[in-house]
């Protein structure tokens, strides 16, 4: 009872897009074919969105993803397997985003990856809105509907670097194999490398994270990703 009271409080000091985005994650939970959900994501002020701090910013857009994916997960007829799904476009703050724009655009910066992205929004929407720097742990909080995504959390900015840290090590404790000098990761870690910075920046977040040793340069084998979909996959 106490842990949640002070949960109420934290959340109730929010600034109100990060508040709303939570309540919302707590709808789709319910009940992700809510017509009003897509509703209220557009009502939210893009002024505000824009003016939030770069935790607070981070933790709106890991929330709003995973909001607008549990949504058309709900309401489409296709899945993340499928070409095009990760196009399909959500209004947030009066600005209309694919999901690839709020991943790729917003919390990647547009970083160059494996996965190709051809933006819905304008060069200048998604410069407003990004974060100031790329946080590679965001790969383990962003669910897009696969069976090999990470498990739903809602991320608070003034929790938000102990939740990413802890959303990453439950992740790797899963899904990272180690054993006799060669790590297995999931394909993410090959799509992404560069946001890892690089093969040896990705063996140095599996020494920090992961299962690999400190005093271990391992081989790294990448496994399939399973596109197989399981909504809902809320801890």
């Amino acid at each position: 009872m106490h842990q949640r009271h002070a949960d109420v409080t934290v959340r109730g000091s929010l600034p109100r897009p990060e508040r709303r985005v939570l309540e919302l994650l707590e709808r789709v939970r319910d009940d992700a074919t809510h017509p009003d959900i897509e509703d209220e994501l557009t009502a939210l002020s893009a002024a505000r969105i824009a003016d939030l701090d770069e935790d607070e910013k981070r933790a709106f857009w890991l929330n709003a993803y995973n909001v607008a994916v549990q949504h058309l997960l709900a309401v489409r007829s296709d899945s993340p397997s499928d070409a095009g799904f990760f196009d399909a476009t959500v209004g947030v703050g009066e600005t209309t985003l694919s999901l690839n724009d709020i991943e790729h655009g917003v919390l990647r910066r547009r970083r160059p990856s494996e996965l190709a992205y051809d933006p819905v929004a304008s060069r200048r929407v998604l410069t407003r809105l990004e974060v100031e720097r790329l946080d590679p742990r965001i790969h383990f909080a962003l669910n897009c509907g696969a069976r090999s995504c990470p498990t739903i959390v809602p991320y608070e900015s003034p929790q938000l670097d102990d939740r990413l840290d802890d959303a990453t090590e439950r992740y790797l404790a899963a899904e990272a194999d180690y054993e006799d000098g060669m790590v297995v990761v999931p394909e993410l870690f090959e799509w992404f490398e560069a946001d890892f910075g690089g093969p040896d920046g990705v063996v140095e977040f599996l020494r920090t994270y992961g299962p690999v040793p400190e005093d271990v340069t391992p081989g790294v084998e990448y496994r399939d990703w399973d596109w197989r979909t399981i909504p809902r996959k809320f801890r």
